[in-house]
This record gives C-alpha cells, structure tokens and sequence, in this order.
C-alpha cells in the first residue's frame, strides 16, 4: 500500500502539458481503484458483514476513483478549450 501511494504521489505533474496532467490523473485512479479494492477485500472483509454492507463498501470503492476520472476529464477538457 504505501508503494502504490508512493507511486501515486509521483505521477502529479504540475504545470506539464493537459495530456500528461490527464494520463497521469487516469493513471492515479486507477492505482486509487486497485489500493480501494485491495483494502475492501484484504482488509474490511466486507463479504463477511454481508451482502449489503458488501455492496455499500464496493460502491464506495468503485465511486472515489470514477470521481478522479471525472475531474481528470473536465480539467483536461478546460485546459485544452484555453
């Protein structure tokens, strides 16, 4: 875990072009979706509270990083219509 943040915490790229800004947002969340899923599984045991808290703990999981694709998106698309 604290490699995939280190790696995350190294793809930010201030200043650089939208493209780059852009892959290395998608690229951290996708390290952000893996790291979510490898706590929910290895950690929470959430399959173990059951099927609903299951569900609610995955949702969250999957939503934080289909946030950071969002955002990545709209400032890519703002960055480059300047």
């Amino acid at each position: 875990m604290v490699v995939l943040t280190l790696v995350s915490a190294l793809t930010t790229a201030h200043g650089a072009h939208p493209g780059w800004r852009l892959a290395a947002a998608l690229a951290v969340a996708a390290l952000c979706a893996l790291k979510a899923r490898l706590l929910v599984r290895g950690y929470l045991h959430s399959r173990a509270a059951g099927p609903l808290f299951d569900r609610l703990v995955c949702a969250f999981a999957v939503l934080a990083p289909a946030l950071l694709v969002l955002s990545a998106l709209r400032e890519a698309w703002r960055a480059l219509a300047a």
